[in-house]
């Protein structure tokens, strides 16, 4: 059994043909925050699945996807400071 972790994955993009087919790779692990902001709750193994997919199709030298490891609270949320509309609830998460 391993223990997955929440991460907020953020892209920018430089062509529209791949920022699409990079969003759809990420909303298939995450949920939506922000246009180019996703949460997701990864397994090691679908980190590095994730990973794969994105490597496949970004350029290395105009687009960038960053994931930033916000730890094992599936309630990360909870602890965050919202400025503006909020942030619709994500339901809990299982890691398994």
């Amino acid at each position: 059994m391993s223990s997955g972790r929440a991460f907020l994955v953020c892209y920018d993009i430089a062509d529209k043909k791949r920022l699409r087919h990079i969003e759809k790779i990420v909303n298939g692990y995450g949920y939506r925050i922000q246009e180019s902001v996703f949460l997701c709750y990864l397994s090691d193994l679908l980190r590095a699945e994730m990973i794969f997919e994105i490597s496949k199709i970004i350029n290395r030298l105009e687009d960038q996807c960053i994931l930033i490891d916000m730890g094992r609270d599936p309630d990360i949320l909870d602890n965050a400071t919202v400025l503006g509309k909020r942030i619709v609830k994500i339901p809990k998460i299982t890691f398994i």
